[in-house]
Protein backbone atom coordinates (compact mmCIF):
# COMPACT_ATOMS: atom_id res chain seq x y z
CA UNK A 1 0.00 0.00 0.00
CA UNK A 2 3.14 2.50 0.34
CA UNK A 3 4.97 1.78 -2.60
CA UNK A 4 2.35 4.34 -4.36
CA UNK A 5 0.44 7.11 -2.15
CA UNK A 6 -2.17 7.53 -4.95
CA UNK A 7 -3.25 3.79 -4.82
CA UNK A 8 -3.31 3.63 -0.84
CA UNK A 9 -5.40 7.10 -0.90
CA UNK A 10 -7.46 5.45 -3.27
CA UNK A 11 -8.20 1.94 -1.26
CA UNK A 12 -8.78 4.53 2.08
CA UNK A 13 -11.07 6.61 0.23
CA UNK A 14 -12.79 3.82 -1.28
CA UNK A 15 -13.10 1.66 1.72
CA UNK A 16 -14.55 4.30 4.06
CA UNK A 17 -17.01 5.30 1.17
CA UNK A 18 -18.28 1.75 1.50
CA UNK A 19 -18.67 1.99 5.23
CA UNK A 20 -21.08 4.95 4.73
CA UNK A 21 -22.45 3.38 1.96
CA UNK A 22 -23.45 0.54 4.71
CA UNK A 23 -24.36 2.80 7.05
CA UNK A 24 -26.79 4.79 4.44
CA UNK A 25 -28.79 1.57 3.49
CA UNK A 26 -28.77 0.17 7.32
CA UNK A 27 -30.03 3.69 7.97
CA UNK A 28 -32.76 3.29 4.95
CA UNK A 29 -33.33 -0.06 6.38
CA UNK A 30 -34.73 0.88 9.87
CA UNK A 31 -36.27 3.83 8.38
CA UNK A 32 -38.81 1.56 6.15
CA UNK A 33 -38.93 -0.36 10.08
CA UNK A 34 -39.87 2.20 11.63
CA UNK A 35 -42.47 3.04 8.47
CA UNK A 36 -44.27 -0.52 8.69
CA UNK A 37 -44.88 -0.29 12.53
CA UNK A 38 -46.05 3.39 11.78
CA UNK A 39 -43.91 4.97 14.13
CA UNK A 40 -43.65 7.41 11.22
CA UNK A 41 -45.90 8.45 8.66
CA UNK A 42 -44.52 8.36 4.44
CA UNK A 43 -44.07 11.86 4.77
CA UNK A 44 -41.73 12.19 7.52
CA UNK A 45 -40.02 9.15 6.45
CA UNK A 46 -39.60 10.77 2.93
CA UNK A 47 -38.08 13.78 4.42
CA UNK A 48 -36.10 11.27 6.53
CA UNK A 49 -34.58 10.00 4.46
CA UNK A 50 -33.84 12.54 1.76
CA UNK A 51 -32.17 14.94 4.93
CA UNK A 52 -29.71 12.18 5.83
CA UNK A 53 -29.15 10.70 2.62
CA UNK A 54 -27.74 14.45 1.89
CA UNK A 55 -25.50 13.97 5.05
CA UNK A 56 -24.04 11.09 3.67
CA UNK A 57 -23.58 11.67 0.43
CA UNK A 58 -22.24 15.23 1.57
CA UNK A 59 -19.52 12.84 3.90
CA UNK A 60 -17.04 11.09 1.26
CA UNK A 61 -16.53 15.03 -0.48
CA UNK A 62 -15.18 16.05 3.32
CA UNK A 63 -13.27 12.91 3.52
CA UNK A 64 -11.28 13.68 0.20
CA UNK A 65 -11.23 17.74 1.29
CA UNK A 66 -9.43 16.27 4.04
CA UNK A 67 -6.96 14.02 2.60
CA UNK A 68 -5.94 16.19 -0.39
CA UNK A 69 -5.22 19.07 2.32
CA UNK A 70 -7.67 21.13 1.17
CA UNK A 71 -9.81 24.25 2.53
CA UNK A 72 -12.64 23.04 4.68
CA UNK A 73 -15.67 22.97 2.57
CA UNK A 74 -17.47 25.53 5.08
CA UNK A 75 -20.85 25.82 2.77
CA UNK A 76 -21.17 21.91 2.53
CA UNK A 77 -20.55 21.21 5.92
CA UNK A 78 -22.72 23.83 7.20
CA UNK A 79 -25.98 22.08 5.16
CA UNK A 80 -25.19 18.83 6.27
CA UNK A 81 -24.83 20.25 10.04
CA UNK A 82 -27.90 21.53 9.34
CA UNK A 83 -29.87 18.69 8.11
CA UNK A 84 -28.51 16.47 10.42
CA UNK A 85 -29.67 18.65 13.38
CA UNK A 86 -33.54 19.10 11.45
CA UNK A 87 -33.94 15.39 11.31
CA UNK A 88 -32.64 14.90 14.71
CA UNK A 89 -34.91 17.36 16.19
CA UNK A 90 -37.70 17.40 14.10
CA UNK A 91 -38.57 13.71 14.48
CA UNK A 92 -39.48 11.46 16.84
CA UNK A 93 -37.79 8.39 18.74
CA UNK A 94 -39.08 5.94 21.00
CA UNK A 95 -35.34 5.73 22.44
CA UNK A 96 -32.37 6.58 21.78
CA UNK A 97 -30.93 4.00 19.19
CA UNK A 98 -34.74 3.41 17.95
CA UNK A 99 -34.18 6.38 14.85
CA UNK A 100 -31.38 5.76 12.07
CA UNK A 101 -31.31 9.73 12.36
CA UNK A 102 -29.74 9.17 16.01
CA UNK A 103 -26.08 8.60 14.83
CA UNK A 104 -25.92 11.92 12.52
CA UNK A 105 -24.57 14.15 14.80
CA UNK A 106 -21.51 12.41 15.93
CA UNK A 107 -20.97 11.72 12.03
CA UNK A 108 -21.28 15.26 11.65
CA UNK A 109 -18.86 16.21 14.65
CA UNK A 110 -16.00 13.28 13.11
CA UNK A 111 -16.48 15.59 9.61
CA UNK A 112 -15.99 19.12 11.23
CA UNK A 113 -13.32 17.06 13.41
CA UNK A 114 -11.34 16.52 10.56
CA UNK A 115 -10.83 20.01 9.61
CA UNK A 116 -10.16 21.52 13.45
CA UNK A 117 -7.70 21.23 16.23
CA UNK A 118 -8.32 19.26 18.91
CA UNK A 119 -9.06 21.77 21.71
CA UNK A 120 -11.88 23.04 19.47
CA UNK A 121 -13.46 19.54 18.41
CA UNK A 122 -13.26 18.67 21.93
CA UNK A 123 -14.78 21.80 22.88
CA UNK A 124 -17.99 21.35 20.12
CA UNK A 125 -17.90 17.47 21.20
CA UNK A 126 -18.45 18.51 24.97
CA UNK A 127 -21.43 21.06 24.08
CA UNK A 128 -23.22 18.30 21.55
CA UNK A 129 -22.77 15.50 24.05
CA UNK A 130 -24.24 18.04 26.87
CA UNK A 131 -27.02 19.36 24.50
CA UNK A 132 -28.44 15.63 22.87
CA UNK A 133 -28.10 14.43 25.99
CA UNK A 134 -30.97 17.19 27.29
CA UNK A 135 -33.08 16.62 24.76
CA UNK A 136 -32.86 12.97 24.28
CA UNK A 137 -33.67 12.77 27.87
CA UNK A 138 -36.52 15.21 27.26
CA UNK A 139 -38.26 13.39 24.50
CA UNK A 140 -37.59 9.72 25.17
CA UNK A 141 -37.32 9.87 29.56
CA UNK A 142 -34.73 7.94 29.67
CA UNK A 143 -32.38 8.53 32.33
CA UNK A 144 -29.69 11.02 31.83
CA UNK A 145 -26.84 9.11 33.06
CA UNK A 146 -27.28 6.39 30.45
CA UNK A 147 -27.70 9.00 27.83
CA UNK A 148 -24.96 10.95 28.61
CA UNK A 149 -22.77 7.71 28.68
CA UNK A 150 -23.75 6.38 24.88
CA UNK A 151 -23.60 10.01 23.85
CA UNK A 152 -19.96 10.27 24.50
CA UNK A 153 -19.25 6.66 23.81
CA UNK A 154 -20.65 7.71 20.32
CA UNK A 155 -18.66 11.06 20.13
CA UNK A 156 -15.56 9.33 20.72
CA UNK A 157 -15.38 6.71 19.14
CA UNK A 158 -16.93 8.00 15.54
CA UNK A 159 -14.10 11.29 16.05
CA UNK A 160 -11.25 9.17 16.91
CA UNK A 161 -11.80 6.56 14.06
CA UNK A 162 -12.32 9.17 11.80
CA UNK A 163 -8.65 10.75 12.66
CA UNK A 164 -7.69 7.60 12.71
CA UNK A 165 -8.27 6.97 9.35
CA UNK A 166 -6.32 10.13 8.28
CA UNK A 167 -3.54 9.51 10.25
CA UNK A 168 -3.35 6.45 8.47
CA UNK A 169 -3.23 8.16 5.04
CA UNK A 170 -0.50 10.83 6.36
CA UNK A 171 1.57 8.10 7.58
CA UNK A 172 1.78 6.43 4.36
CA UNK A 173 1.90 9.56 2.19
CA UNK A 174 4.74 11.08 4.71
CA UNK A 175 6.52 7.36 4.64
CA UNK A 176 6.56 7.61 0.78
CA UNK A 177 7.58 11.08 1.07
CA UNK A 178 11.00 9.90 3.29
CA UNK A 179 11.80 7.44 0.45
CA UNK A 180 11.88 9.74 -1.57
CA UNK A 181 13.97 12.15 -0.26
CA UNK A 182 16.20 9.90 0.96
CA UNK A 183 16.51 8.69 -2.64
CA UNK A 184 17.61 12.67 -3.80
CA UNK A 185 19.39 12.81 -1.01
CA UNK A 186 21.79 9.67 -1.82
CA UNK A 187 21.69 10.89 -5.62
CA UNK A 188 23.33 14.58 -4.35
CA UNK A 189 25.55 12.68 -1.88
CA UNK A 190 26.69 10.48 -4.89
CA UNK A 191 27.62 13.72 -6.64
CA UNK A 192 28.90 15.69 -4.11
CA UNK A 193 31.28 11.91 -3.69
CA UNK A 194 31.74 11.94 -7.61
CA UNK A 195 32.84 15.97 -7.53
CA UNK A 196 34.92 15.84 -4.31
CA UNK A 197 36.53 12.93 -5.59
CA UNK A 198 37.59 14.50 -9.16
CA UNK A 199 39.00 17.12 -7.32
CA UNK A 200 41.17 15.35 -5.13
CA UNK A 201 42.58 13.49 -7.98
CA UNK A 202 42.89 15.57 -11.01
CA UNK A 203 44.08 18.54 -8.97
CA UNK A 204 47.46 17.98 -8.77
CA UNK A 205 48.22 16.55 -12.25
CA UNK A 206 46.70 19.49 -13.75
CA UNK A 207 48.65 21.72 -10.94
CA UNK A 208 51.97 19.66 -12.84
CA UNK A 209 50.90 19.79 -16.11
CA UNK A 210 50.43 23.47 -15.64
CA UNK A 211 53.80 23.90 -14.14
CA UNK A 212 55.85 21.78 -16.01
CA UNK A 213 53.92 23.36 -19.62
CA UNK A 214 55.14 26.75 -18.33
CA UNK A 215 58.76 25.47 -17.90
CA UNK A 216 58.42 23.50 -21.12
CA UNK A 217 57.28 26.78 -22.85
CA UNK A 218 60.44 28.85 -21.59
CA UNK A 219 63.10 26.09 -21.75
CA UNK A 220 61.97 24.65 -24.68
CA UNK A 221 62.98 21.16 -23.66
CA UNK A 222 61.71 18.02 -25.19
CA UNK A 223 62.49 16.76 -21.87
CA UNK A 224 59.96 18.84 -19.99
CA UNK A 225 57.15 18.31 -22.98
CA UNK A 226 57.67 14.70 -22.25
CA UNK A 227 56.56 15.00 -18.87
CA UNK A 228 53.97 17.17 -20.18
CA UNK A 229 52.71 14.41 -21.96
CA UNK A 230 53.15 11.64 -18.89
CA UNK A 231 51.05 14.18 -16.70
CA UNK A 232 48.13 14.40 -19.57
CA UNK A 233 48.20 10.57 -19.30
CA UNK A 234 48.07 10.17 -15.99
CA UNK A 235 45.49 12.74 -15.65
CA UNK A 236 43.42 10.53 -18.14
CA UNK A 237 43.98 7.77 -16.40
CA UNK A 238 42.73 9.21 -12.59
CA UNK A 239 39.60 10.54 -14.54
CA UNK A 240 38.66 6.96 -15.32
CA UNK A 241 39.22 5.88 -12.10
CA UNK A 242 36.88 8.53 -10.82
CA UNK A 243 34.37 7.79 -13.39
CA UNK A 244 34.41 3.93 -12.41
CA UNK A 245 33.88 4.79 -8.96
CA UNK A 246 37.24 2.90 -8.33
CA UNK A 247 38.59 5.55 -6.56
CA UNK A 248 41.32 4.28 -3.77
CA UNK A 249 44.49 5.23 -3.46
CA UNK A 250 47.66 3.53 -2.08
CA UNK A 251 49.34 5.74 0.36
CA UNK A 252 52.83 4.77 -0.05
CA UNK A 253 53.16 5.58 -3.71
CA UNK A 254 51.00 8.83 -3.05
CA UNK A 255 53.89 9.64 -0.66
CA UNK A 256 56.46 8.59 -3.33
CA UNK A 257 54.63 10.80 -5.95
CA UNK A 258 54.33 13.68 -3.90
CA UNK A 259 57.94 13.50 -2.97
CA UNK A 260 58.43 13.33 -6.91
CA UNK A 261 56.14 16.30 -7.86
CA UNK A 262 57.42 18.65 -5.49
CA UNK A 263 61.23 17.57 -6.54
CA UNK A 264 59.96 18.48 -10.34
CA UNK A 265 59.14 22.21 -9.41
CA UNK A 266 62.65 22.55 -7.08
CA UNK A 267 61.25 21.46 -3.43
CA UNK A 268 63.43 19.21 -1.27
CA UNK A 269 60.85 17.24 0.30
CA UNK A 270 61.74 14.57 3.66
CA UNK A 271 59.66 12.03 4.18
CA UNK A 272 59.11 10.24 7.45
CA UNK A 273 56.56 7.44 7.32
CA UNK A 274 55.57 4.36 9.42
CA UNK A 275 52.52 2.72 7.65
CA UNK A 276 52.79 -1.08 8.41
CA UNK A 277 50.55 -0.98 11.33
CA UNK A 278 47.18 1.32 9.83
CA UNK A 279 44.00 -0.23 8.99
CA UNK A 280 43.49 -0.09 5.30
CA UNK A 281 40.66 2.54 5.39
CA UNK A 282 43.35 4.91 7.46
CA UNK A 283 45.82 4.43 5.07
CA UNK A 284 43.24 5.25 2.18
CA UNK A 285 42.13 8.34 4.30
CA UNK A 286 45.75 9.30 4.32
CA UNK A 287 46.50 9.11 0.94
CA UNK A 288 44.00 11.16 -0.04
CA UNK A 289 45.28 13.66 2.52
CA UNK A 290 49.18 13.36 1.10
CA UNK A 291 47.52 13.97 -2.33
CA UNK A 292 45.53 16.79 -1.57
CA UNK A 293 48.43 18.57 0.40
CA UNK A 294 50.62 17.69 -1.95
CA UNK A 295 48.17 19.71 -4.36
CA UNK A 296 48.13 23.17 -2.26
CA UNK A 297 51.43 22.64 -1.93
CA UNK A 298 52.22 23.21 -5.66
CA UNK A 299 48.73 25.72 -6.26
CA UNK A 300 49.25 27.74 -3.38
CA UNK A 301 53.16 28.52 -2.17
CA UNK A 302 55.92 28.77 -3.75
CA UNK A 303 58.12 25.81 -1.84
CA UNK A 304 61.79 24.85 -1.23
CA UNK A 305 61.17 23.09 1.66
CA UNK A 306 58.58 20.28 2.38
CA UNK A 307 58.37 17.40 5.44
CA UNK A 308 55.93 14.85 5.38
CA UNK A 309 55.95 12.95 8.91
CA UNK A 310 53.57 10.32 9.58
CA UNK A 311 53.84 8.48 12.74
CA UNK A 312 50.85 6.04 14.52
CA UNK A 313 48.16 7.32 12.48
CA UNK A 314 49.04 11.09 12.82
CA UNK A 315 50.02 12.98 9.52
CA UNK A 316 51.98 16.42 9.60
CA UNK A 317 52.95 18.26 5.87
CA UNK A 318 54.90 21.05 6.67
CA UNK A 319 56.36 23.63 4.03
CA UNK A 320 57.65 26.84 3.36
CA UNK A 321 57.13 29.73 0.79
CA UNK A 322 53.13 30.63 1.31
CA UNK A 323 51.82 32.82 -0.50
CA UNK A 324 48.96 34.33 1.58
CA UNK A 325 49.40 33.96 5.27
CA UNK A 326 45.63 33.50 6.04
CA UNK A 327 45.83 30.91 3.35
CA UNK A 328 43.73 27.50 5.18
CA UNK A 329 43.29 25.31 2.07
CA UNK A 330 40.54 24.90 -0.36
CA UNK A 331 37.32 22.92 -0.61
CA UNK A 332 39.57 19.64 -0.84
CA UNK A 333 40.50 19.81 2.33
CA UNK A 334 37.20 20.74 3.38
CA UNK A 335 36.09 17.20 2.24
CA UNK A 336 38.56 15.59 3.15
CA UNK A 337 38.14 17.27 7.28
CA UNK A 338 34.11 15.71 6.46
CA UNK A 339 35.12 12.14 5.46
CA UNK A 340 37.67 12.00 8.08
CA UNK A 341 35.52 13.10 10.78
CA UNK A 342 32.83 10.22 9.94
CA UNK A 343 35.76 7.86 10.53
CA UNK A 344 36.27 9.04 13.96
CA UNK A 345 39.44 11.75 13.08
CA UNK A 346 40.42 14.99 12.42
CA UNK A 347 42.02 17.06 9.71
CA UNK A 348 43.26 20.82 10.49
CA UNK A 349 45.64 23.13 8.65
CA UNK A 350 46.90 26.35 9.84
CA UNK A 351 49.97 29.17 8.89
CA UNK A 352 53.08 28.47 11.12
CA UNK A 353 55.15 31.21 11.59
CA UNK A 354 56.31 33.75 8.96
CA UNK A 355 55.63 31.86 5.61
CA UNK A 356 55.17 27.98 6.53
CA UNK A 357 51.84 25.87 6.77
CA UNK A 358 50.74 23.06 8.69
CA UNK A 359 48.62 20.16 7.69
CA UNK A 360 47.54 17.89 9.99
CA UNK A 361 45.43 14.99 10.13
CA UNK A 362 44.61 11.87 12.92
CA UNK A 363 42.88 8.70 11.69
CA UNK A 364 42.24 6.40 14.06
CA UNK A 365 45.60 3.59 14.12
Amino acid sequence: MAARPHVARRILVYWMDAVIAFVAIASLINLLTLLALKQVTPAQALVAGVLQLLVYAGFPWTLRAAFDNKPAPVALLALMTAASLAVTLLFPADGYGAASWDILPWFMLSAVGLFLRLRVTLAIGAVMVGLFTVVMHLRTGEAWWWLLTLSTIMAVVMVYGMWLWLWLWRTIREAYESKEAKASLAVAEERLRFSRDLHDLLGRSLVLLSLRSELAAKLGSAEEMLQVHRLAGEALSQLHVTATGLSALDLEEELDQARAALAGVGADCLVQARTAELPAASRALLAWVVREGTTNILKHSSATRCHIRLDAGRLEIRNDGVRHAAQAGGSGLHGLAERISVAGGSLDAHPVGRDEFLLTATVPA
